[in-house]
């Protein structure tokens, strides 16, 4: 399976701070375009694979701060890609492991403290099991434990760290 959107968005009453004062004001307005692209499906005999990639031109088209016009939008990276593979063990009726990365373009956080922050890649990985009507997972999401920071408004704070989740299904 394969897809493909493209877009053109604009976003208004978007809240800007307003010169002079410590409040933020619903005057702003944003537009987005874009692509994405998404594949997926098998690659080999129990092998799958998915992968998207986004572009993303986001830009503030109206503000009270002149200065901002035409500026790239806090927070949004221009391009995002991600890649994932799970493998059905053949040994092992049942098991599965994935692994998968996922990268996030650089950002500027122009409406704020102007701070440049890096892109950066995570990596995450899957071990499941089913058997019968159950199925058991566990999933680890930034797996090396990368530090990761975001910008925004003025305010920068660190991403998630890595983070596990075990979960069982029982289909009916």
């Amino acid at each position: 399976m394969a897809s493909a959107a493209v877009f053109d968005l604009t976003q208004t009453n978007v809240l800007k701070r307003r010169t002079g004062l410590e409040k933020s004001v619903q005057t702003g307005e944003v537009r987005s375009r874009g692509l994405e692209l998404e594949a997926k499906g098998p690659v080999a005999r129990n092998v799958q694979l998915i992968a998207s990639y986004a572009y993303t031109d986001a830009k503030t088209t109206k503000s009270e701060d002149a200065s901002e016009i035409g500026q790239p939008v806090s927070y949004q990276p221009r391009h995002q890609a991600a890649l994932w593979t799970r493998f059905d063990h053949v040994m092992t009726p049942g098991l599965q492991l994935g692994l998968g990365a996922r990268h996030t373009g650089s950002t500027s956080d122009w409406d704020g403290t102007g701070a440049q922050v890096p892109s950066y890649t995570t990596l995450d990985a899957l071990i499941g099991y089913t058997t019968g009507p159950w199925t058991w997972r566990l999933n680890v999401n930034n797996l090396t434990d990368k530090t990761t920071l975001l910008c925004g408004g003025g305010w920068c704070t660190y991403g998630d760290g890595r983070r596990a989740t075990v979960s069982a299904a029982y289909r009916w």
